[in-house]
């Protein structure tokens, strides 16, 4: 079975290493993007994942503005998206809907919910 292309959007290198970590253990093919404007690169020029975690505060552009980069480009568009992030304020969650964000999980987070919430966006069966 070829292993699922999972992007991760992080700016905070010992989560990043964390949740590469995490999912390389579960089987998935994680790849790593360290900041908004390389994220929104990647998007115009890559092939699209099967599912996207993206935390919401990053250098040089936002969360949203990578979600939204994704939501308007051809192949992107129906990527499930997690965000993860420290903030949990009711508009950054209204907004993140507003975007078409299926999960929003607060850091710091638990690995195993991570994965299973994962799981869930891609229906699959839990771990």
């Amino acid at each position: 079975m070829k292993s699922i292309r999972v992007l991760i959007v992080e700016d905070d290198v010992t989560i990043a290493g964390m949740l590469d970590a995490i999912f390389r253990r579960a089987g998935f093919s994680p790849t790593v993007v360290r900041d908004g404007r390389s994220a929104i690169t990647l998007i115009d020029q890559g092939e699209p994942p099967a599912v996207a975690v993206v935390d919401v505060m990053l250098p040089y552009t936002d969360g949203f503005s990578v979600v939204a980069a994704m939501r308007r480009t051809p192949g992107w568009a129906g990527v499930p998206v997690l965000m993860l992030s420290s903030r949990q304020l009711p508009d950054d969650v209204l907004r993140a809907r507003a975007l078409g964000v299926r999960e929003y999980l607060q850091k710091p987070f638990n690995a195993k919910q991570l994965l299973a919430t994962v799981r869930g966006l891609l229906g699959l069966q839990p771990g």
